[in-house]
């Protein structure tokens, strides 16, 4: 089948858990014998930008600058551009502007698009982008032949609440040990003799919290806070700028994935607060990598670890006592690592993941080729959450 990927902004990845997503996912349909398209942004990759990528077509377009410019523009011209092309299925992952799917839907092409997380609990968002968000939600249930969930969860509250053809995909991970280059030893980091926080500077990821609660722990080992904003006078970058209590060490934005896995894989303690569903990326890279994970107790990440990490709220000093559990007694906590990656064997390896899209898209092919919705039998009325 000819399949495009839209809605990340490209390959190879640098950052962000939709940019791996396509490209694992990506490169392993190919390899099942799929042509695969990906969209990508201009800026994503400097010149001379390739043109394939482990079997994938690449398509660059240029984009708008800003925050709301960037995805804006981008969607827009990614789905005009499909819409002329001669692909089968085009798959949007994100709704946050689904309704330029409405472009290649009018030409006939097979709409799909992953529902991704609860965008539009973000607390980045004021009312108006709320507002907006629901409605490209709406628009892409709407316009979609066939909607993706990445969490049971999820998969859960849209049945539960809309009408639609939901499908539950997940991403996936590697299970594997990588060293700690020589990069990370001249910053202080030791193999576990540190711990990690990695996530887009973003309220919903909870870093204030994790500061707090590390700042206010005995623990005397450093904290590498990986990650960044896109976006100039975020508060969070400001506030590590400002802090200066040596255990924390501000990294920034790690774009070399080999380096990034090496550096999460030898910490001692990985603490993921995100709590915006679903499934989270970087939390199955965590526990592929043998972390001990510390996760926000939310259902999504319930539903990702199971009884193979530790969970906090964010009730004062909770998070503070599982840090000095750990680093205190490490070896109390050791079985956690080898759970966790028995649990990514189990549902979440990206071998498995590619299968089951394999298994989506091929199963989509009878109605591909004149892009209507299937029948379906009738369900009770929908009921707005």
């Amino acid at each position: 089948m000819k399949i495009a990927i839209l809605g990340s902004r490209g390959i190879p990845c640098r950052m962000g858990g939709f940019e791996r997503y396509a490209e694992e996912i990506g490169a392993r349909l190919a390899k099942m014998g799929h042509q695969v398209t990906v969209y990508c942004e201009n800026g994503n990759s400097p010149a001379p930008r390739p043109a394939e990528l482990r079997g994938m077509r690449l398509v660059h377009l240029p984009h708008l600058s800003g925050k709301l410019g960037e995805a804006l523009s981008f969607d827009l011209l990614s789905c005009a551009h499909s819409a002329f092309q001669d692909y089968d299925v085009v798959y949007m992952l994100g709704f946050g502007w689904g309704y330029f799917c409405l472009l290649p839907r009018l030409a006939g092409k097979t709409v799909v698009v992953n529902m991704d997380g609860m965008e539009w609990q973000r607390g980045k968002w004021n009312w108006l982008g709320k507002a907006v968000l629901l409605a490209a939600r709406n628009a892409s249930l709407q316009i979609a032949q066939h909607l993706v969930c990445d969490s049971r969860a999820m998969l859960d509250y849209y049945r539960d609440n809309f009408r639609g053809d939901f499908h539950y995909l997940s991403y996936g991970a590697d299970v594997r040990d990588v060293p700690l280059s020589p990069r990370w030893r001249t910053l202080g980091f030791e193999p576990r003799r540190y711990a990690t926080v990695v996530c887009r500077f973003e309220p919903e990821n909870n870093l204030d919290l994790v500061l707090d609660e590390y700042l206010a722990s005995s623990c005397p080992l450093p904290l590498a806070v990986v990650g960044g904003s896109t976006y100039p006078g975020n508060p969070l970058t400001r506030r590590l700028a400002e802090t200066r209590d040596p255990r924390i060490v501000a990294v920034g934005v790690v774009s070399d994935q080999a380096q990034l896995a090496g550096l999460r894989a030898n910490a001692l303690l990985h603490v993921h607060g995100h709590e915006v569903g679903g499934t989270n990326p970087s939390l199955l890279d965590a526990m592929g990598l043998g972390n001990v994970v510390a996760a926000m107790d939310v259902p999504y990440n319930r539903e990702v670890l199971g009884e193979a990490g530790l969970f906090f709220t964010k009730e004062p000093g909770d998070l503070r006592r599982t840090i000095d559990s750990v680093w205190r007694d490490p070896g109390a906590f050791d079985s956690l690592r080898e759970a966790a990656r028995d649990r990514i064997r189990a549902h979440y390896d990206w071998d498995l993941a590619a299968r089951r899209h394999d298994e989506f898209f091929r199963s989509l092919a009878p109605r591909a080729s004149n892009g209507r919705r299937p029948r379906r039998e009738p369900r009770a009325p929908m009921r707005q959450s």
